[in-house]
């Protein structure tokens, strides 16, 4: 009996990671990355907290963040990807920011996220105003440039057909789905679609409200602290810090529901000065 066919559309780590799976389980696998469209999964910075959830979106996501958490640890140690697990650790600047933290943490508690409030042994890197802080002490990283590079490597060791490639269209009958981009229509068994926001690709009939979010980040090298994972309330403005242990600094915010890729300097500007009010070390970076 022949082995399905399976295209995946989109090279971000969830196509890699999807393109990989479906390899192992025994596919044929061509993917397909759109040499037009930047993988955003470089640009981020790696966090694995399902407790943030609560910070970033709807409250039910947070029961599927703290499931997709423990199965992308099992696929991890299959793949052989490094997750860096440390403490993260949360906080406020005012007393209002601080209470909106409280709440967040309060609700994670309740979807059974370990949690700990700690007024003593804080990070010295972060600023002496700061006096509370909440921990998240079952948390992680991985580095998104290590992990995708890692991805490709075993996918063209597995034999996956890799293909520069954006997809224009599909159409789909009873037993196949058809690709169809520039000079080339091909067809497959299944096709798994990891386009991010790009939804262009899925029938009208099964579109999901999808909210396109604009992040920055800034990337930065600076000597490594004792805060690996910062999340701060600032004004009510949320800034995250992720210090990776070979000094690599990753900081950003996701704030604005927009869906382009300009970066205007004051964006970068206001991001830093938010770093440099909580964590006062980042200035050496």
């Amino acid at each position: 009996m022949p082995r399905p066919h399976v295209a995946v559309v989109g090279g971000g780590i969830i196509g890699l990671s999807a393109a990989l799976a479906a390899r192992d389980a025994g596919c044929d696998v061509t993917l397909y990355r759109d040499p037009s469209h930047p993988q955003t999964s470089r640009a981020a910075a790696g966090m694995l907290s399902p407790g943030s959830e609560f910070m970033a979106g709807p409250l039910h996501a947070a029961a599927e963040a703290i499931e997709a958490f423990g199965l992308f640890e099992r696929f991890s140690r299959r793949a052989g990807i490094t997750v860096h697990r440390c403490e993260s650790l949360i906080t406020g600047w005012t007393a209002g920011d601080l209470n909106e933290c409280q709440r967040f943490v309060a609700l994670a508690a309740q979807a059974g996220i370990a949690t700990e409030e700690r007024t003593a042994n804080l990070p010295s890197a972060l600023s002496p105003r700061i006096r509370k802080a909440y921990i998240f002490p079952d948390d992680g990283f991985v580095d998104p440039d290590d992990t995708m590079d890692h991805l490709l490597e075993l996918l063209a060791d597995s034999g996956v057909s890799l293909h520069d490639a954006r997809i224009d269209s599909l159409s789909s009958d009873s037993s196949s789905v058809t690709l169809m981009g520039e000079g080339f229509t091909s067809r497959f068994d299944r096709v798994v679609l990891a386009t991010g926001t790009a939804t262009h690709l899925v029938p009208e009939h099964l579109r999901e409200p999808v909210r396109s979010i604009k992040g920055v980040t800034l990337h930065l090298e600076s000597t490594p602290t004792d805060s690996a994972m910062t999340r701060a309330l600032i004004n009510g403005r949320l800034v995250y810090v992720v210090q990776r242990p070979d000094g690599h600094v990753v900081v950003g915010a996701s704030s604005e529901e927009r869906d382009d890729w300009t970066i205007e300097t004051h964006t970068v500007r206001e991001l830093l000065e938010l770093a440099r009010t909580i964590l006062p070390a980042i200035d050496t970076a």
